[in-house]
């Protein structure tokens, strides 16, 4: 037995107006006009209907940031109706709508002002913006408004040195750890430089530092007479240009003179 699916379109057109009416498909052998079938739905038709889209479609934004949109609201039907308005999907929780109600007469359109919040901890790339649209007194009529939202990818970066201060005796050297911090969402290229009156020296010159993931590298000091040596690390990458400092001590020896007798 093999079956086959064929989409039927109804025309609303042949109703004389709101109410059930019964859709009859004859089906008839071509090969022998006997052998025949019926097939029947219903077809319901009221006077309500809406129509709702965003403006712009799509908008681009960074993740904790506010996007701003205009839901416009289209009562398509023969008389006045009230429609409710709600988020729907992924970020509809997330979504501020200027009136959570609209009552529009037969043709009217409005536009419904919307806000966005985007989480800090939103993925980037496309998300579906979404809105629910429907009928107070007629449930079944509603719309789905779909819009689309591009949460670009952050790039972010911390650095320290750690500890902030040693003090020495000596020009023995001692090591600095420092610290980069990926806070955003892409991977960076990090390139280092390092200056100080002491000596000094980096354990690497660049690091790779994967999303939200952090890199060590050592700082490698040793100070040639006693004093104070700041010591300042420059971090460079596409989230831009940061200093860590830290301070290198090397203490002096106190000669007590003897009073002569």
């Amino acid at each position: 037995m093999n079956k086959q699916t064929i989409r039927v379109r109804v025309n609303a057109g042949f109703a004389d107006g709101p109410g059930t009416y019964t859709v009859t498909a004859l089906v008839r052998s071509r090969s022998n006009p006997v052998v025949t079938a019926l097939a029947y739905a219903w077809v319901t038709l009221v006077d309500e209907a809406v129509y709702a889209d965003f403006d712009p479609f799509s908008q681009q934004a960074a993740a904790g940031t506010v996007v701003p949109w205009a839901l416009v609201v289209t009562n398509y039907g023969n008389v006045a109706s009230t429609f409710y308005i709600t988020g729907a999907g992924e970020l509809g929780g997330l979504m501020q709508f200027g009136a959570p109600s609209v009552t529009l007469g037969p043709g009217s359109e409005i536009q419904i002002p919307v806000t966005l919040t985007i989480p800090p901890w939103a993925l980037p790339g496309w998300h579906d913006i979404q809105a629910w649209v429907w009928s107070a007194s007629e449930p079944a009529v509603g719309v789905l408004a779909v819009a689309g939202l591009e949460i670009t990818s952050t790039a972010g970066m911390t650095a320290s040195l750690s500890p902030p201060s040693i003090v020495v005796s000596d020009a023995l050297p001692v090591d600095f750890a420092l610290v980069i911090s990926n806070t955003g969402e892409v991977s960076l290229d990090v390139t280092l430089s390092i200056t100080s009156e002491a000596e000094v020296s980096l354990s690497t010159p660049a690091l790779l530092v994967p999303s939200r993931f952090g890199a060590l590298a050592l700082v490698s000091a040793s100070a040639p007479r006693p004093g104070v040596y700041p010591i300042t690390v420059t971090a460079t990458s596409s989230a831009g240009t940061l200093t860590a400092t830290a301070t290198l001590i090397r203490m002096g020896r106190a000669f007590i003179p003897l009073a002569r007798k």
